[in-house]
């Protein structure tokens, strides 16, 4: 189990690397705290993806944790998003700020 979410982490982070290197050409900063959920659920799947996979990994690094529980952050992603949705002048910072 351990090796299939590696394996799936790095292929998720080949596409992902490959589409934000694509969405560079349109712009070339972007200031995590200021995105809010609806921007965020109106990105394409991959970037969407991107996005959410960025935030968990921020906050990883705010927490200086080293390994994570998969089936634990899905689910965060879930209620991620379902907050998002009931809020999208939320920014997604914040969110993942309450929900991790």
């Amino acid at each position: 189990m351990k090796k299939l979410v590696m394996t799936g982490i790095a292929c998720s982070f080949t596409i992902l690397t490959a589409t934000f290197a694509a969405a560079q050409d349109k712009e070339a900063m972007m200031d995590i705290a200021a995105v809010d959920c609806r921007t965020m659920l109106k990105m394409e799947n991959e970037a969407r993806d991107f996005t959410l996979i960025f935030f968990h990994g921020f906050m990883s690094g705010k927490k200086s944790e080293m390994m994570f529980d998969a089936p634990a952050l899905t689910e965060v992603t879930e209620k991620v998003l379902d907050h998002c949705i009931d809020n999208p002048d939320d920014t997604v910072l914040k969110t993942f700020e309450a929900l991790r």
